[in-house]
């Protein structure tokens, strides 16, 4: 099959595309990494740290140890993804692996030969959407990736350049997504779809060709890295202004496993009105974190390590946990810190919200397609049933109504 040419034009500036097994897999090399993006670096160095610090940077980057480990946001825009990486995770406070990072972990496999297979159940999809509905050989999408010892030795010193830094494991994630995402490029061009989007989920084009990793949404990479399809709540103010920028410390950091008393102070007045759409949701995932990926967006007041989200831009962060008073929440930033802030504050930044059942039922499909095909549903969103999925769930009844009014008028 020959693979669409797109990728190696624009005088080579572009992400490229790395060779394709016949029995469907990717193969990323070394060149197919991506250089650093912009200068300078984030990352821990001996002069930059404390020599903890750095130990643990290159510790933790040395080898693969089967799980997902502390890791700080580099200089990329894929907060989005990190955060989707953490609120799968979700680690426990003892450090004992969740079925989350589990779920993640069964899908990267270490190789005798030093390389690693990872694969993505959201793109596997994807990919048999576009073979099932369009011309097949025209199709770039695998969803399974083969990266190569040499791949992961250019990353690992890219990392706080190009990709996150503190986890190998998270690096392993970042590559096969951003050669996912090229592969998004090159079918819809191949097939003349252009840059739109069709209703599934993880089908998001890049917005760029050389970085396809940075810029995406969080309920996305949700799809991609786990194939569960994810509520969400898109804030109904209009104007920038009207949010509450997020300013990274501004309530103080958390440890974790520290009693609540001891921890750092957060705003105590915090008010806000109980039933309201965006506080009826954020009840529901209350008392049952556990059951939820969550995460959410906001506008930063400063800028971030990324070197691309500014003060003003949007950035992407995890929920943890919930209470009446607060929302404590981790940045991809420094994922080594919680913060809590307080839920009148939280309710003021959110731009979006996105919630993912872990466990999802037959209905949370149905319902959930109906998010993957709007854009933007506001406060019509209301105990994680989306506005489509009402109308599927109304339109059944209605249905079934007819069925018996004709049985019994027959």
């Amino acid at each position: 099959m020959t693979e669409p040419a797109v990728l190696s034009k624009a005088r080579g500036r572009n992400y490229r595309l790395g060779q394709r097994y016949e029995d469907g897999g990717r193969f990323i090399a070394a060149n197919n990494v991506t250089g650093a993006l912009k200068p300078g670096s984030t990352r821990p160095t001996r002069w930059s740290c404390s020599p903890s610090l750095y130990t643990e940077y290159r510790t933790n980057l040395a080898v693969a140890n089967g799980r997902i480990d502390d890791f700080k946001q580099g200089r990329r825009g894929d907060c989005y993804f990190l955060a989707a990486i953490y609120s799968i995770c979700a680690p426990n406070l003892d450090g004992s692996i969740t079925e989350g990072e589990k779920e993640l972990m069964q899908n990267i496999q270490k190789n005798a030969d030093g390389s690693y297979t990872v694969k993505l159940p959201g793109a596997i999809e994807v990919r048999e959407y576009y073979e099932s509905n369009f011309d097949k050989d025209k199709v770039a999408i695998t969803g399974e990736y083969t990266i190569t010892a040499a791949a992961i030795n250019k990353a690992k010193n890219l990392a706080g350049k190009s990709y996150a830094y503190g986890d190998i494991e998270v690096i392993l994630l970042e590559l096969a997504m951003e050669a996912y995402r090229a592969e998004i490029i090159a079918t819809r061009a191949a097939l003349g779809l252009g840059n739109g989007r069709d209703d599934i989920a993880g089908m998001r084009v890049p917005e760029g060709r050389r970085d396809t990793l940075s810029g995406g949404l969080e309920y996305d990479a949700i799809f991609i890295l786990t194939g569960k399809r994810s509520d969400h709540f898109w804030n109904p103010r209009k104007k920038e202004s009207e949010y509450k920028p997020y300013k990274k410390g501004e309530y103080g950091y958390v440890t974790p496993g520290v009693n609540a008393k001891t921890m750092a102070p957060f705003e105590v007045r915090n008010s806000y009105d109980k039933d309201s759409e965006f506080q009826k949701m954020l009840d529901e995932c209350q008392g049952h974190e556990d059951e939820y990926m969550m995460t959410f967006s906001v506008f930063v007041a400063e800028n971030g390590p990324d070197g691309t989200t500014r003060a003003g831009g949007l950035h992407a962060l995890s929920v943890v946990e919930i209470t009446d008073e607060y929302v404590e929440v981790v940045n991809p930033w420094d994922t080594t810190k919680r913060e809590r802030i307080p839920r009148g504050d939280f309710e003021k930044m959110v731009y979006s919200f996105t919630a993912t059942p872990r466990n999802p039922s037959t209905w949370d499909y149905i319902t959930d397609f109906g998010n993957d095909s709007v854009y933007a549903i506001g406060t019509a969103l209301n105990n994680f049933h989306s506005w489509l999925g009402g109308l599927i769930r109304d339109g059944i009844n209605n249905l079934r109504t007819n069925i018996n009014n004709i049985r019994e008028n027959w």
